[in-house]
């Protein structure tokens, strides 16, 4: 596991796994992005933790980013709630279908990024 990534993320989501949550309040990055790409079971385990204190988040339950392909690249990141992008390449190709299976409450597909956006509320 991506052991950059994953503090990256417990600090974006310090609210959701400091037992101290004016603490965690007071951490947390609402406007993020991982600086790095991680594999689709790293960004599972990863959220798992950085949301540790709740078994979801709004919508988002770490476990639904196990319908993306496998292979997929996935850069996590915070838009005031979960946002992750998911790397496009020839054998990634995502549809509406997913936004549906995963809950996410926007799907779209940035061409000048070559990523597809999934965000939950």
């Amino acid at each position: 596991m991506s052991e950059k990534i994953l503090k990256e993320a417990m600090t974006a989501y310090a609210d959701c796994n400091l037992r101290d949550e004016e603490e965690g309040y007071k951490l947390r990055e609402l406007d993020w992005e991982a600086s790095e790409l991680v594999s689709r079971d790293e960004a599972i385990s990863i959220m798992h933790k950085a949301l540790s204190n709740h078994d979801s988040y709004n919508a988002f339950d770490p476990e639904c980013l196990s319908y993306l392909p496998e292979h997929a690249q996935v850069r996590l990141g915070r838009g005031n709630s979960v946002e992750i992008y998911v790397k496009r390449e020839p054998s990634v190709t995502l549809h509406r279908s997913h936004q549906d299976k995963m809950l996410a409450d926007e799907f779209d597909y940035y061409d000048n990024l070559g990523m597809y956006r999934f965000w939950w509320d």
